[in-house]
């Protein structure tokens, strides 16, 4: 088993829209053949776990899965289904517990709305 780390961001700087999908996938070792979970912390509009399976498709991997903290309800574009799911929450901009706004409140104990 291997754990590695791709960096995707559509959330840019003071926008709670998202933007244009950035992947960096600098530190992805081969997966050729590889049976991959892929871990995301909120699935929104489900773009970039769309476009984030896809690429690694491409890459040549046997299978993906996929597992969410929280499942945003509402706000779901792209048909995709997480494999696991920790939470289903309302539409509304989420921070804390690593989830930032402008690269604030990342570090809140808890989970909770930006109003």
């Amino acid at each position: 088993m291997r754990i590695c780390f791709v960096r995707a961001s559509s959330y840019r700087g003071e926008t709670t829209v998202p933007g244009d999908l950035n992947i960096d996938s600098s530190m992805l070792p081969d997966i050729q053949g590889r049976n991959i979970l892929l871990v995301d912390d909120i699935l929104d509009s489900g773009h970039t776990l769309s476009k984030l399976s896809t690429y690694l498709k491409e890459k040549g991997c046997k299978t993906i899965r996929t597992a969410v903290l929280l499942r945003k309800i509402g706000r779901q574009e792209h048909p995709i289904e997480p494999d696991y799911c920790g939470f289903e929450i309302p539409d509304k901009f989420v921070v804390g517990y690593g989830l930032d706004y402008n690269d604030e409140y990342r570090n809140l104990p808890f989970i909770g709305d930006l109003s």
